[in-house]
């Protein structure tokens, strides 16, 4: 009902309605009086005239009212509900409110206390007597089928709102006519195109090139027009339509391409031309400011200050104002006066900036707002509502300030070539904290996750930055800035590894200071010298004598030697000189090379120690002295290969990833040179090698084109990185910042030019992927112009220049300048907008911030002094200039009547004092401050400054398109996933890593035939590729992973020779001999060298098909064309040349590879000297192992997991060597074995991964040849089982129809078949398993595997990749309780031991910390390392246990043979049947603790046929080739028969001619026997035949060390004899053994004189000869030797053992015997071999033992055998 106030002493007044319904009351005395008074003047009367109020409808006047005023009052109450009941417009004004206050764009700022403005309206409007009825579109439909208040709505939901609006309150409401008010609370923006709209929640901030539909923007033409065109507008055509905008908080949003808002202007501009169908009267729009002003919150109140205002000013404030009209209504006139004036005001008081609202009229509405009656003037007063707390504290503002320092810091050390992508989200984010930092409660939360965020992306980007650069690291952890000091990053930091140093080039990147200090190649000669000749005065004192040279820095040290290396020093390249060089750097501490050699060298001191390696050869081989006058060609081509392999290592480093790609083909091809170049000086051809190095090294097309074309392209990347961190902050600065108009437009002007010129420098740096190419190909494309990077450089740098005049003359007294302390501190302000500045060179000079700050708190502190003031009771200048720090500030003021300025001027000392007295007092500070402010203004001097607005530039805008591009990539850029690879920098690295580990192949550098250095290499590239991203798109990153992997697996023979034999007499002719050459096809492309050696190691020249005679010949390794599996090569060889030789070896040389195979010639004469060299590697006696199983029918489930990545190719070490693969596959089988059972007691599954699919260059996946894979497999989901898809039970035997069960035999065939190939899908694997768990039977899950979970996305997007997430909650269900999950981590190493598996801390994804973390802890299991077969085959043995077992304890390897008691009686140590049970034990030594010990790897096992009853012992199945009864005297006096047996044995190796011949000795009753014998002596006598003429046989061979076979109970040993004749088809082997006890050595000879003082002992000698013993080093893989040397004494040289303590791993007797058929011996050489000195120093005892011939043999039990050697 219509309240009948509405009119009561309503005048008909100027500029208001003339019909307006007045209440019946009583007329005025004179209505002059009262018609067009103002607010505050009195009637002529002197009273004010009365009113009413609804709440008890009684008027404010007289007490006394008589019977016909009451009687005259009903009759006004029955005409109001009479008029009532007809029809009568609403009282209440209806108000939609409309907020966005999250957007789905984070590029968008915060809409900033619009949440507080919304609760202010609900808590004034919705009480009863208010003159508003809020309509907030709670419980309302604002979309389709959708309830939802009206806050966050999508740009379809807009006009919706505004239609329901209209339907809610469908009648017009206020003074008649009444009206509608539309209040919507979201960011106003123009689009680039001049268009204003409205941003929804879901609206995107687009470039300008992006069309407008993608932004789903609300247009604001489409709010009109649908008001204008809906019914109840229609239906009151002469209501008002007052549509508020509360806009504007982004004053400059750069991260959005905005730095001016113009929504006012172009919504004028729409206002005034709307289209002819948009048909709207009395409407117009009411904003909250004015072109390019920022509408302000005010933190102190709790709301926007225009939303303050306006509910104030709604709600009856503007009725009060000295100008307003004396009635009971506000005016759409009265409004606009209040907020120009309170909004304006509070701005320029708290902000000392302008915020003037803008009343804009829509189409042929009425000029005259005063005309508007909006609403009356209720009895409600707008009220702040409690939640609307103030803003963030300082502490917030000082914490963004340091983070801001710290960013810089990171700036200024290589963070922008590091990851420019990443840089520019911490910017971004940190500009946004500084938003939410001002933007009210409802963002108070966002603020400290954001804070929390930006912390944790600085610490990660510092971490990663310091261990690409250590000169970065060294500047984070030397900062003094509070973000660093004495935080946990940099506790963490010093912990931190670097990435290693490959190349010098790499170090020199991070070290570009000086070298000094360093001692020249001379002094360190000098120093040897001296060393030398002071060694022989044994007198000298030690203090007197020269302490060697030692290396401080490793890396420096070997920079500033190599320079050493010219074509004018070439004399210095020798041998002798590069080893003092080598040596000087092994005493480095940071040497990655011990001094045994342990370790790799950098890529270009390896290739130093490769060319001294070259001249050993060279020397010993061909006769060349390094020194002599013949090498100097060689030394003038080995330092243009140094300079070559140097200059090309510097241009492969790249600081800058993105810089690579456009190098890669230019690299290539400069390799494909340098390694052509090499290998023919390797091939003895040092002129062609000269030819192929000069236009490398010399012509401007060679490497100086490339190392010009790396440093034009690096400073374009800086550039471009530089431009787009610090142009948003300049452009802002320069936006806003009153400069004289032509100053400003110059340096607005040159960001601009500079921007637009990155753009487009930007672009020419990132070439676009043409249809089906992988990557882009950068040789299609011009590297940018100089020109173009020296114009962006001009213009940077010339801006900067200029911010950091501006920034001095601030600091240095203000320049001169007549500026007030306000203004001055506006300018600082204005300045500390500029938050990042970066260098485009080190030397360009930056702004100093910290000066500035300081300069800021100086002025404070000296115009208010230190007051303590509570927030609560501060003034408004206080307010203002404290509040700066929070806020931007605009100086540049738009006003129809042109620019003015206004400056506070500064408080002079009385004022200052007055100031800090009155500021005591909460009530006169008020006061103080307003007439400070007011003062201030008026007295402000005319504008010594030309000031102008600046207009809307589209061109500045799309400065920071590269802002938007990265934070809409945030997580492809957090996740590294498919990032555009022109913004992340780990893309680049990962193909670099990739392409640097493919180029260590490519050279195949190999100087140890176990470990070669390209392996070694490519590793050192791939463990910092493993580091990075595992889904970053790599085109290399599956094809150098399979490389390696078939490249280390052909390695063993990367060489294979068809050397067919010859014969000659003294008439032959020249041999042709024709040979068949077999590179594989994983063996790089290059020039390999064939030498021909005799005897000694000589070279002999031969001749080849072209009858070219040469020492050496280059031989291709995969020539031109189809590929060929052999090739022919053939050599025409001197007879005289091999006539009088001994042995012949074919060679092969190949970039430090050698292989030799040997030549046989018959018919040459019978030489001199025989020389037969026999190495050994004696078998380490292992601990003795013990496995007892119980075997229980039908209760044990086990699944197996067999890892069939490609990383299992790997060798491991062994003799012979054999892959991680081979090994599982030999294991599994074994295991398998011996679990299968007639009736099937265990269920059995097994499962491989990774066998069928791997990767190609592409990226794509590829198929292993001739494997069938089923559709969809790819290598994220290659996981296969094997036979059976289910537990099934395991057979030794065929199953019959209808029987459950598999054939192991089936399953060992599949296992058989498999290959590394693929990747490590592990997780995924161990998913599938657990879904074929039984719950109802205990279940192991036994996983076999050589690395972590490594699972690539799948390309097609099948969600097959599984985490350790994924697992925990599977293997948390209750149906796993009985179920284990056991993993056996093989050939892993040192990595695998102590692994992290604390409960409380899941270790990082996809590590081995992490699965060995899951097994323990989720899979009640563990991780079980086994670096070696036996290791890896008792692993799982004990693993599979079923639950009936007998513990059984490992006892040590005892030092003597100990003798054990057959046929005793073993008691179980547990009770079955709960009784005890007797065992009788075969040939074991038993007690009644259960202790078994055993030489091996045995296994026992318990028979079970319903009860247990004998413990039996399983023997090993071996053939027999032969053998013979042997009496023995045991060490008890019991005399004995034992069978020697010679075991089947193989033909000997092609490649050495060794041959192994296993022998076993087994008792025939049960009688004691020891483990293993003390001593053994073999002689064998080859033969022809097995006639055993003596025209038939060789020399006798004699075979005297112990070399026990692993794996057997009985004593098993090896007779191995290297290059065992190729003629001698039979052998006499007899054997004697002794097994009583150790014989006494005939002579015994301490290392420790020569271990301590390096002194030879050659005091040994007796009848068996003259022993001298020696040291020596070498630099394979056993770096320590010991000689012992054998002369003829007395008696000349008798048969006899050497042996030595400790034990050594590699022997090698080399015996010379007279080739006159006398057999006589003329000199043996017995060389003990360790890795490394220690090892023979930490002995107890270390000495040489001699025992002779006759001591081995005399009554020693023995036995004689006649084998025949197989067919080779």
């Amino acid at each position: 009902m219509a309240d009948w106030r509405e009119g009561k002493g309503k005048p008909n007044t100027k500029g208001k309605p003339a019909n307006t319904p007045q209440p019946a009351s009583k007329a005025p005395k004179d209505p002059s009086d009262w018609r067009g008074r103002k607010k505050n003047e009195p009637a002529a009367d002197g009273n004010r005239s009365e009113k009413t109020y609804l709440q008890d409808n009684k008027p404010k006047g007289p007490k006394n009212i008589g019977i016909l005023n009451l009687l005259l009052f009903a009759l006004v109450l029955l005409v109001g509900s009479f008029i009532a009941i007809i029809g009568c417009q609403p009282t209440k004004t209806p108000m939609m409110h409309l907020a966005s206050l999250e957007h789905d764009d984070s590029l968008w700022a915060p809409n900033a206390y619009a949440q507080e403005d919304r609760s202010n309206f609900t808590l004034s409007m919705e009480d009863a007597a208010s003159n508003i009825e809020l309509v907030a579109g709670q419980g309302m439909a604002a979309g389709a089928e959708q309830k939802k208040p009206w806050t966050d709505l999508n740009e379809a939901e807009f006009t919706s709102a505004v239609t329901k609006y209209l339907e809610t309150a469908s009648v017009p409401g206020g003074p008649r006519p009444g009206g509608w008010i539309f209040y919507f609370s979201c960011h106003g923006i123009t689009n680039f195109d001049g268009v204003p709209y409205l941003v929804a929640k879901n609206s995107q901030a687009l470039s300008p090139d992006k069309p407008v539909a993608d932004g789903k923007l609300v247009p604001l033409e489409s709010i009109l027009r649908a008001i204008a065109e809906h019914p109840q507008v229609k239906k009151y055509p002469k209501s008002y339509k007052l549509l508020v905008f509360d806009m504007g908080r982004m004053e400059s949003q750069w991260s959005a391409n905005r730095l001016f808002n113009d929504f006012p202007s172009s919504t004028q501009q729409l206002a005034k031309s709307l289209p002819q169908d948009i048909q709207l009267s009395n409407s117009f729009l009411l904003l909250s400011s004015s072109d390019g002003q920022k509408s302000w919150a005010n933190p102190y109140e709790g709301g926007t200050n225009f939303g303050l205002c306006f509910g104030r000013g709604i709600m009856g404030e503007a009725n009060k104002m000295a100008t307003s009209v004396d009635d009971d209504s506000v005016s759409l006139g009265e409004l606009e006066a209040y907020l120009l004036k309170n909004v304006d005001d509070w701005a320029v008081q708290h902000r000392n900036s302008r915020q003037v609202p803008l009343l804009i009229p829509i189409g042929q509405s009425p000029d005259d707002p005063d005309k508007v009656l909006l609403s009356r003037v209720g009895d409600a007063k707008f009220q702040i509502s409690p939640n609307s707390a103030a803003g963030s504290s300082t502490s917030d503002q000082q914490r963004l300030a340091q983070i801001w320092d710290a960013l810089q810091l990171l700036g200024e050390n290589g963070a922008l070539k590091l990851a420019p992508s990443r840089f520019s989200l911490i910017q971004y984010d940190l500009t946004r904290a500084e938003s939410l930092a001002e933007s009210g409660v409802a963002y108070q939360a966002e603020l400290t996750q954001s804070l929390k965020a930006i912390n944790k992306s600085i610490d990660a980007l510092a971490m990663t930055l310091a261990q690409y650069d250590t000169s970065a690291k060294s500047a984070i952890l030397n900062s003094q800035l509070p973000y660093y000091q004495g935080s946990s990053l940099q506790r963490d930091l010093a912990d931190a590894e670097p990435f290693p140093n490959s190349s010098l080039a790499a170090w020199r990147s991070s070290h570009p200071g000086p070298l000094t200090k360093i001692p020249s190649l001379a002094e360190l000669k000098a120093n040897s010298d001296k060393l030398a000749e002071e060694a022989k005065d044994k007198d000298l004192p030690t203090e007197k004598r020269t302490k060697p040279l030692v290396c401080k820095d490793y890396y420096a040290a070997a920079e500033f030697l190599l320079e050493h290396f010219t074509k004018e020093n070439q004399r210095d390249m020798t041998p002798a000189s590069i080893d003092l060089i080598l040596d000087y750097l092994r005493s480095a501490p940071n040497s990655p090379v011990t001094a045994e050699d342990e370790g790799m060298h950098v890529i270009e001191i390896e290739f130093l120690a490769m060319l001294r390696d070259f001249f050993q050869t060279m020397e010993t081989n061909f006769g060349i002295e390094a020194s002599s006058y013949d090498a100097t060609g060689y030394r003038n081509t080995m330092v243009d290969a140094l300079q070559c392999r140097r200059r090309i290592e510097k241009i492969a480093f790249v600081e800058d990833q993105r810089v690579f790609p456009w190098l890669e083909q230019g690299l290539d091809n400069a390799d494909e040179v340098r390694r052509e170049a090499e290998d023919r000086l390797f091939a003895l051809q040092p002129k062609q090698a000269s030819e192929l190095f000069q236009p490398l090294l010399d012509g401007s097309k060679g490497l100086e084109a490339l190392e010009k074309k790396k440093a034009r392209l690096s400073e374009a990347y800086i550039t471009v990185d530089s431009v787009r961190a610090s142009a948003p902050f300049l452009l802002s600065w320069l936006t806003h910042h009153p400069y004289p108009d032509a100053d400003r437009q110059l340096r607005l002007g040159q960001v601009t030019t500079a921007i637009e010129k990155t753009h487009e420098l930007g672009s020419a740096l990132t070439p676009r992927k043409l249809e089906g190419e992988s990557r882009p190909d950068y040789t299609k494309v011009a590297v940018p112009d100089q020109q173009l990077v020296d114009d962006i450089s001009q213009n940077y740098s010339e801006v900067v220049r200029f911010l950091n005049r501006e920034s001095q003359d601030i600091i240095d007294a203000q320049g001169g300048k007549d500026r007030s302390d306000s203004e001055t501190l506006l300018e600082i302000y204005n300045l500390l907008r500029v938050r990042f500045v970066a260098k485009l060179t080190p030397s360009m000079t930056t702004y100093d911030r910290n000066s500035l700050r300081a300069k800021k708190q100086a002025i404070l502190g000296q115009s208010l002094g230190n007051v303590n003031v509570k927030p609560d009771s501060m003034s408004p200048l206080v307010l203002g200039l404290s509040s700066y720090q929070k806020g931007p500030w605009q100086l540049a003021l738009n006003q129809a009547g042109g620019t003015s300025d206004y400056r506070i001027a500064p408080l002079s000392p009385d004022r200052a004092s007055n100031a800090e007295l009155l500021l005591q007092d909460c009530g006169p500070v008020v006061l103080f401050a307003e007439k400070v402010v007011k003062q201030a203004l008026e007295s402000s001097l005319a504008p010594t400054r030309e000031i102008e607005s600046f207009p809307s530039a589209a061109s500045a805008a799309e400065a920071t398109a590269f802002t938007g591009i990265v934070v809409r990539n945030r997580s492809r850029i957090d996740g590294n996933e498919k990032t555009p690879s022109q913004i992340e920098f780990r893309v680049q690295r990962k193909e670099h890593l990739a392409w640097s580990a493919n180029r260590a192949m490519q050279d195949f550098w190999g100087n140890n035939s176990l470990n070669p250095y390209f392996d070694r290499l490519s590793q050192s590239f791939l463990a910092p590729f493993s580091l990075e991203s595992a889904s970053a798109p790599s085109e290399l990153a599956g094809k150098v992973i399979n490389r390696l992997s078939t490249l280390r697996k052909d390695y063993i023979r990367w060489v294979e020779v068809g050397n067919p034999p010859e014969s000659i007499n003294d008439s032959s002719d020249d041999i042709k001999h024709k040979m068949t050459i077999h590179f594989p096809q994983s063996i790089p492309a290059g020039i390999s060298a064939i030498d021909l050696l005799v005897d000694e190691g000589k070279a002999i020249p031969v001749g080849d098909s072209s009858a070219q005679v040469a020492l050496s010949h280059p031989f291709a390794t995969q020539p031109a064309g189809l590929y060929q599996a052999q090739r022919p090569f053939e050599q025409i060889i001197k007879t005289k040349e091999v006539l009088q030789t001994t042995s012949r070896t074919e060679r092969i040389r190949y970039r430090g590879n050698a292989r030799r195979f040997p030549l046989q010639i018959s018919g040459t004469q019978r030489p001199d000297s025989i020389t037969q060299v026999v190495d050994i590697n004696p078998f380490p006696f292992r601990q003795p192992t013990v496995s007892v199983t119980g075997e229980l029918s039908g209760t044990a489930d086990v699944i197996f997991i067999l890892d069939c990545s490609a990383t299992m190719a790997k060798i491991v070490p062994g003799n012979p060597p054999a892959s991680r693969m081979s090994v599982a596959k030999g294991v599994l089988k074994d295991i398998l074995g011996t679990m299968a059972s007639p009736k099937g007691q265990f269920r059995v599954l097994t499962y491989a991964f990774g066998s069928r699919v791997g990767w190609d260059a592409n990226n794509r996946a590829i198929q292993r040849p001739g494997v069938d894979v089923p559709a969809g497999i790819v290598p994220a989901n290659d996981v296969m089982a094997l036979e059976s898809k289910n537990l099934t039970p395991l057979l030794n035997r065929a199953p019959q129809r209808n029987e459950p069960g598999v054939d192991v035999a089936r399953i060992q065939d599949e296992i058989e078949g498999l290959e590394a190939f693929g990747e490590t899908p592990l997780y995924y694997s161990i998913f599938q398993a657990l879904q074929k768990v039984d719950p109802s039977k205990p279940t192991q899950i036994i996983v076999i595997t050589d690395g972590a979970n490594d699972q690539a996305d799948d390309p097609q997007g099948r969600p097959f990749r599984t985490s350790a997430i994924n697992l925990i909650d599977e293997l948390d269900k209750p149906k796993y309780r009985n179920t284990q999950l056991q993993v056996v981590g093989f050939a892993l190493g040192q990595q695998a031991r102590n692994l992290e598996t604390d409960p409380n801390s899941r270790p990082p994804a996809n590590t081995l910390s992490e699965i060995a973390w899951l097994a323990k802890n989720r899979g009640r299991g563990g991780f079980l390392p086994a670096d070696q077969q036996i290791q890896l085959k008792q692993r799982i043995e004990e693993l599979v246990k079923t639950k009936i077992y007998y513990s059984v304890q490992r006892t040590d390897d005892p030092k003597d043979p100990v003798p054990y008691d057959f046929g005793a009686i073993w008691y179980a140590k547990d009770r079955f049947d709960d009784r005890r049970h007797d065992y009788t034990v075969r040939e074991l030594h038993t007690d009644d603790t259960a202790k078994i010990q055993l030489r091996g790897g045995e296994k026992v096992r318990l028979a079970y046929d319903g009860k247990l009853k004998q413990l039996v012992f399983i023997e090993d199945s071996a053939e027999q080739t032969a053998q013979a009864n042997i009496s023995v005297n045991d060490a008890l006096k019991y005399d004995g028969e034992y069978l020697a047996r010679i075991l089947n044995f193989q033909a000997p190796d092609p490649d050495t001619g060794t041959l192994e011949i296993p022998t076993r000795l087994e008792n025939t009753n049960n009688t004691h026997f020891t483990v293993r014998p003390f001593h053994i002596w073999a002689e064998i006598v080859p033969s022809v035949t097995n006639a055993f003429g003596s025209n038939e046989v060789f020399e006798t061979r004699y075979f005297s060390d112990l070399l026990l076979r692993n794996e057997t109970q009985f004593p098993e040993f090896l007779i191995r004899l290297n290059q065992w004749q190729p003629a001698a088809k039979w052998a006499r082997l007899k054997v004697y053994t002794q097994l009583e006890k150790p014989i006494k050595p005939q002579r015994t000879i301490s290392l420790r004189d020569l271990l301590i003082n390096n002194v030879t002992n050659t005091d040994a000698d007796f009848e068996s000869g003259k022993f001298k013993v020696e040291s020596s080093t070498s630099l394979d893989q056993y770096k320590y030797h010991i000689v012992v040397r054998v002369d003829p004494g007395t008696q000349g040289i008798q048969p006899h053992h050497v042996g030595i303590t400790p034990s050594p791993p590699r022997i090698q007797r080399t015996y010379t015997i007279a080739g006159d058929g006398s057999k006589e011996i003329l000199n043996i050489t017995h060389r003990f071999m360790y890795e490394s000195k220690t090892d023979v120093e930490a002995a107890a005892n270390p000495r040489i033992d001699i025992w002779t011939r006759e001591q081995l043999t005399t009554g020693a039990p023995s036995f004689t055998v006649d084998v025949q050697i197989p067919k080779w």
